[in-house]
C-alpha cells in the first residue's frame, strides 16, 4: 500500500493512525530493488579474511618467515656462529637456532668414572660439545627432540667412535630435551653432549647431518 504524506494536520493524524494499524511498515513498490541491510554504526564487520597478526592454525611465530631463515646445507661455521634448522619430532616441528659454543676435550678421569670402565676409557679421547638452541618458530617447540652433533676430523669426516653407554652421567654435562619453558619464541635451551674418538684421532669440529633439511649428505659443520 502506498501512502502519501500530506501536509494537512488532520490528514497526517489519520495517516499515522492507519500506519500504526498496519504494523508501522511500508510495503516495497513493485520493481524497486530491496535495500541492503547495513550494520549498525560502530559495529564490527564480520571477518571474511584472516585478521593481520593472527593465524588460522595453532602455530607459534611466523612460519613462512621462520622457514626462510633456514641455513643452507653444507654451510661451514665457526664456534660461536648460529645456524637455523627445522627439527621434526612425531609429526610436529619447530624452527630453531643452533649455536655451537664449545668443542673441547673432556676430563679423562671423570669420563672413565662415568663410563664405568677405565679399560674402555683408555682407548678413547673424550670430548664435550656445548651448544644452545633458541626457538625461532613453527609448532610446539618444546615437544622436539634435541638435535645431535657428531665430532669430525680435519677433513670433515666422522671421528666418533660410536655410541657411548655410561654407567652414570657426566658431571656438568647434561644432554636434555626442551620442556615447556622452550615454548615462547626466543626461548633458549642449553645442551652438552659427550662424544669420543678412538685414541689418537684428531678432532677439529662437529657436524649436524640430520636427514631433514638435506643435511645428510651435505652437513652443517662448526670448527674451532
Amino acid at each position: 500500500m502506498r501512502v502519501r504524506i500530506m501536509s494537512v494536520g488532520i490528514v497526517g493524524v489519520a495517516v499515522a493512525g492507519l500506519l500504526a494499524g498496519c504494523g508501522g511498515g511500508r510495503e516495497p513498490e513493485a520493481g524497486t530493488p530491496p535495500v541492503e541491510t547495513q550494520p549498525p554504526v560502530g559495529a564490527a564487520p564480520v571477518a571474511t579474511e584472516a585478521v593481520p597478526g593472527q593465524s588460522a592454525a595453532p602455530e607459534v611465530g611466523a612460519g613462512a618467515d621462520a622457514e626462510a631463515q633456514l641455513t643452507e646445507p653444507g654451510t661451514e661455521l665457526k664456534v660461536g656462529e648460529r645456524a637455523v634448522i627445522r627439527v621434526n619430532s612425531g609429526g610436529e616441528f619447530a624452527i630453531v637456532g643452533l649455536t655451537v659454543t664449545a668443542i673441547k676435550p673432556a676430563d679423562r678421569e671423570v669420563f672413565a668414572s662415568s663410563l664405568g670402565s677405565r679399560i674402555k676409557a683408555a682407548k678413547l679421547d673424550p670430548y664435550l660439545i656445548r651448544y644452545t638452541l633458541d626457538h625461532v618458530g613453527g609448532k610446539e617447540g618444546f615437544r622436539i627432540l634435541t638435535p645431535t652433533l657428531e665430532i669430525t676430523g680435519p677433513d670433515g669426516a666422522d671421528a666418533s667412535s660410536g655410541r657411548l653407554v655410561f654407567l652414570k652421567r657426566m658431571p656438568n654435562c647434561e644432554f636434555t630435551h626442551p620442556d615447556s619453558s622452550f615454548a615462547p619464541i626466543g626461548a633458549t635451551h642449553a645442551v652438552c653432549r659427550v662424544q669420543a674418538a678412538k685414541k689418537g684421532t684428531p678432532v677439529t669440529g662437529v657436524k649436524y647431518n640430520a636427514a631433514d633439511g638435506g643435511y645428510a649428505t651435505t652437513p652443517l659443520t662448526w670448527t674451532n
